[in-house]
């Protein structure tokens, strides 16, 4: 599951926190109960629209930011006043 929001969330490894609209990707088993998730804090704001697995089992995700984020790699920047679109491998 991949999307964003205003508030706190915890899908089973602690509370990942959003002090804005935080972008997060979270687990899920069969039956929907949450396994682990990781966030991410644009500096204004974003969205992920979409979520995958690939074959080696990691997740790979595309969403749209504004600002600067970190997906873990050093940050990234949109250009002023415009949104930038993201695409990202999460390694388990």
């Amino acid at each position: 599951m991949a999307r964003s929001t205003s508030s706190d969330a915890d899908f089973g490894c602690g509370p990942l926190t959003a002090s804005q609209v935080g972008l997060f990707v979270a687990g899920l088993d069969p039956r929907g109960n949450g396994l682990c998730g990781v966030a991410f804090e644009p500096s204004e704001f974003g969205g992920m629209s979409r979520v995958a697995v690939d074959p080696a089992g990691s997740l790979v995700v595309a969403g749209t930011f504004q600002g600067t984020i970190d997906l873990g790699d050093g940050p990234l920047s949109s250009p002023p006043m415009e949104q930038s679109m993201l695409i990202a491998r999460l390694i388990p």
